[in-house]
């Protein structure tokens, strides 16, 4: 996911528009097969401008990565890009980070881009809800008296004597 403000987004709208003009003048020609514009035309691109020709866009630095859950597998990505008004969701950089082989194919793919001051953004996950975290706090606080009580010495009376022997009192 990027944000629309990113410069990437301003560069991918021009390389489409460019293409998207190329290609609209292709058929215009006959036998200039991908390449566009007729270099004795006053109106024709000098030099005769070729799709291939065209710098595609890099996407070459970014700070945050969304983690999502909403694509079950690399099939269910979709093959264009996807416009959304907003992410929401936890970031998750103290409770997880990315593995090796994660930080390696970013490295890859990115190589300009600091993973270490990359943030994590988990979409859709929500904080815990407090009757939970007490109850999870209330919860370890009796096991550990129960676990406490269940370690005490047993107190056994010895056998044969009267109560009041029992407790020292005469």
């Amino acid at each position: 996911m990027i944000s629309p403000s990113h410069k990437f987004i301003g560069d991918l709208q021009d390389y489409a528009e460019q293409v998207d003009a190329l290609e609209a003048g292709e058929g215009e020609e006959e036998g200039t097969g991908d390449a566009i514009g007729d270099p004795c035309s006053s109106q024709g691109n000098a030099g005769n401008v070729r799709v291939e020709d065209i710098k595609i866009p890099q996407l070459g630095d970014f700070r945050v990565i969304v983690k999502t859950k909403r694509f079950d597998t690399i099939g269910a990505i979709p093959d264009s890009y996807v416009a959304e008004d907003s992410v929401q969701g936890l970031f998750i950089n103290k409770i997880d980070s990315l593995d090796d082989e994660e930080s390696s194919l970013i490295q890859q793919s990115f190589p300009g881009v600091d993973i270490s001051n990359v943030l994590i953004l988990e979409a859709d996950r929500r904080p815990a809800a407090m009757w939970k975290l007490f109850g999870m706090i209330g919860g370890g606080v009796a096991l550990c008296l129960l676990g406490t009580f269940l370690m005490l010495p047993k107190r056994a009376s010895p056998k044969g004597f009267p109560p009041e022997q029992q407790t020292g009192m005469e």
